[in-house]
C-alpha cells in the first residue's frame, strides 16, 4: 500500500498499539486510546492519520479516522497469498472458507476465490 497510514495491531490492557505505515514500511509505533476506536475495531484495521500542527511522519500523530478502503485493501493483499499457500499445500476447500468467512469476506467473494483458486487455476498462466 502506498501513502502514510496507521494499522490496529493490538488492543490490551486498555491501551490500543498502533503501527505507522509510509508506504509497506513500518516507521514505528504509537499507543491509542481504544475509545477513540471503532467499536468494532479488529487487529489489521487501518486507518488516517493526523499529524500534530500538520507535521510530517516524524510529528505526533493527534487524530486517527478509520478508513474502510484502506482496511480492505489490506486484506486483499494479505488473503490471496494466504488462499493460494492454503492450496499449494492441499487445504480443503471447507478450510479455506473458513478461514476466508473468519477474515470478514463477503459471500459473493468466497464463490469468486472458491472458484478461481480451488476449482479453477488460482490466476496462474500454466
Amino acid at each position: 500500500m502506498n501513502g502514510i497510514r496507521a494499522s490496529l495491531e493490538t488492543v490490551e490492557d486498555g491501551v490500543a498499539r498502533m503501527i505507522l505505515y509510509k508506504d509497506d514500511d513500518r516507521v514505528r509505533s504509537f499507543l491509542w486510546d481504544p475509545d477513540d476506536l471503532p467499536e468494532s475495531g479488529r487487529s489489521g484495521d487501518q486507518f488516517e492519520v493526523k499529524f500534530e500542527d500538520g507535521g510530517d511522519i516524524e510529528s505526533e500523530v493527534v487524530a486517527v479516522s478509520y478508513s474502510e478502503e484502506m482496511t480492505e485493501q489490506r486484506n486483499d493483499e494479505l488473503r490471496i497469498p494466504t488462499v493460494e499457500t492454503l492450496v499449494r499445500f492441499g487445504a480443503s476447500e471447507s478450510k479455506i472458507r473458513e478461514f476466508l468467512e473468519n477474515s470478514g469476506t463477503s459471500d459473493e467473494e468466497i464463490e469468486e476465490i472458491i472458484d478461481e483458486y480451488v476449482h479453477g487455476d488460482g490466476g496462474t498462466d500454466e
